[in-house]
């Protein structure tokens, strides 16, 4: 656990915690790319899209964490948006330079897009504005999994009032609030014949964020409301996770979310007594700081060695495995140098902060990094 000078801890293990969710919907992503064929071997990897609704808890705790105690007026509510637009818009406005670029070239003739579909320039004004999840467009567009920070936006933006109701209620309300909102958002979406709640994007992905958002929330005022002598054992923080996975055979996706939950606020505990564990870790702590560009830039690369193996007919072969595993790992070391040198210069020069952001807020600056 590090901290800085405004006390704010920061909790490593959450990151490491990332990195391994960030990691699952790559491989969720990769399985249907490069026709793995896992869903057949165990259909927990088509489910893994719930790793995003894991990202929604452990942004709403860490956010929480970070700015509960200090957003009490408006010029704090709005430095708190202007280091979060730091935070996602920089490598988000990147990966969407590139496709659109690709969508030119699409155009031009000079390359055949698989997703025609996903490059339509309509959609260019809500992605640059982070709206694409808002029910402002009716397909993936661009850079597909971005339709999960335009949804953690519209949290952001709520945040002073997540932030007000979570402290003014207590946690049983809190809770019913949150399953009493996914209760209506099924409801809305099985009236309205559309996916279901856990599976929406583009299409109101920014309402499936928000209950679970909350629910970080939540956690964050109910981890801060206990003892710090109280104790975890890491090895159930684990089996929680990996009881949390292994329910993804039960078609109750609540209740996958509710376990990934507990793993947030055990994980705090447990790194909060002072003991250490592999996703707590200097190596797991890094990965964990590239998990964003992980996540934003992953799908990129599988573009042209996709279309190379369809040419190839080796889609669905060992040669397709092995090419996504080199793919998979090539995209982490881009990820950890897009962090390095694109994401934090970036982010560091948009909140305006400099060298004093460094010496007198750090542990802001990095417990934000979510």
């Amino acid at each position: 656990m590090a901290t800085g000078a405004n006390s704010n801890p920061r909790y490593r293990s959450l990151d490491g915690y990332r990195f391994i969710a960030a990691s699952l919907v790559v491989l969720l992503h990769y399985q249907g790319e490069f026709d793995l064929h896992l869903g057949a071997a165990t259909p927990v990897v088509t489910s893994l899209e719930v790793m995003v609704d894991f990202f929604f808890v452990l942004s709403g705790f860490v956010i929480a964490v970070t700015y509960g105690k200090a957003m009490a007026t408006i010029a704090d509510y709005g430095r708190f948006l202007q280091r979060r637009v730091a935070r996602l818009f920089p490598l988000h406005l990147a990966v969407l330079s590139v496709f659109v670029a690709l969508a030119f070239a699409n155009n031009f003739g000079w390359l055949t897009a698989n997703h025609v579909e996903a490059l339509d320039f309509h959609a260019l004004p809500a992605n640059l504005l982070m709206l694409h999840a808002w029910g402002t467009v009716d397909h993936l567009s661009f850079n597909a999994g971005s339709w999960s920070i335009s949804a953690e936006w519209l949290s952001y933006l709520l945040f002073p009032l997540l932030l007000v109701l979570s402290r003014r209620c207590s946690f049983a309300a809190n809770l019913a609030a949150v399953i009493g909102a996914i209760a209506v958002f099924t409801l809305w979406r099985d009236a309205t014949g559309t996916r279901a709640w856990y599976e929406a994007t583009y299409d109101y992905g920014a309402l499936r964020a928000l209950p679970t958002f909350f629910l970080g929330v939540v956690l964050a005022g109910l981890f801060e409301a206990t003892p710090c002598s109280l104790r975890c054992p890491w090895p159930v923080v684990h089996l929680v996770f990996v009881t949390a996975l292994a329910s993804l055979f039960l078609p109750l996706r609540v209740v996958t979310i509710g376990l990934l939950a507990l793993v947030v606020l055990l994980a705090a505990i447990a790194e909060r007594g002072n003991t250490s564990s592999f996703v707590s870790s200097r190596l797991f702590g890094r990965l964990g700081d590239a998990s964003y560009a992980i996540y934003m830039i992953h799908g990129v690369p599988a573009i042209p060695i996709v279309f190379v193996l369809r040419k190839l007919g080796a889609l669905g072969t060992p040669l397709a495995a092995g090419v996504a595993v080199v793919t998979y790992l090539a995209v982490l070391i881009a990820a950890w140098l897009i962090y390095t040198y694109f994401e934090s210069p970036a982010r560091r020069w948009l909140s305006g902060f400099g060298a004093r952001e460094a010496t007198v807020t750090p542990a802001l600056a990095l417990q934000a990094a979510s």
